[in-house]
């Protein structure tokens, strides 16, 4: 706010010094201004829009269900992908990229229990990010949980995000499957 008024007030007086008379005989006068202005680092998701998709459906902005996930004529998992467009992202400086998967992949949240290890539990699937000039695309599968992508200079426009399922021949039990991703991107230290 001292900034603005400081700023008000010195055009005022620009203003007012040049709408003064100049004084006969004393020649010209010159009055230099400095100007000086701070951005703070800053980023920002845009909106999400699908851009393509495979067996998904996106039920929300940060929401997607995967249809068609049990093959048909078998109990294994059936391919899926959805790529998502962020249009409008940016971020003014050097940046970080985080994946972080909550249950480490798709999570059986279902009461069915069996000790036969021919069914799954967990089942893995790729998160992929695109920035730039940078990609980076995962598996997340229990071990690895997340990644972080380092971006060395400021970037906007369009980021892509990208999900997709990993082969597997595990047998499903009946129920839900279900993760959290959280993907935040940030300022870099």
């Amino acid at each position: 706010m001292k900034k603005v008024l400081k700023l008000t007030a010195a055009g005022t007086l620009l203003a007012a010094s040049l709408a003064a008379p100049a004084m006969a005989g004393t020649g010209t006068a010159d009055a230099h201004w400095h100007i000086a202005a701070h951005a703070a680092p800053f980023c920002q998701l845009g909106a999400a829009s699908t851009a393509s998709s495979t067996n998904t459906s996106v039920t929300s902005p940060n929401s997607f269900v995967i249809t068609n996930f049990q093959n048909p004529g078998a109990d294994t998992q059936n391919n899926w992908g959805l790529y998502l467009h962020m249009a409008n992202s940016v971020c003014n400086y050097k940046f970080d990229v985080t994946a972080q998967s909550l249950n480490g992949g798709l999570k059986y949240t279902g009461s069915n229990t069996t000790t036969d290890p021919s069914f799954t539990t967990l089942l893995n699937y790729d998160v992929g990010f695109n920035v730039g000039s940078a990609w980076n695309d995962q598996n997340i599968n229990g071990r690895q949980t997340g990644w972080t992508l380092q971006e060395d200079q400021p970037s906007a426009g369009t980021f892509t995000l990208l999900f997709r399922s990993v082969n597997s021949t595990a047998n499903l039990l009946a129920g839900n499957y279900a993760d959290t991703m959280t993907v935040t991107l940030s300022p870099a230290a």
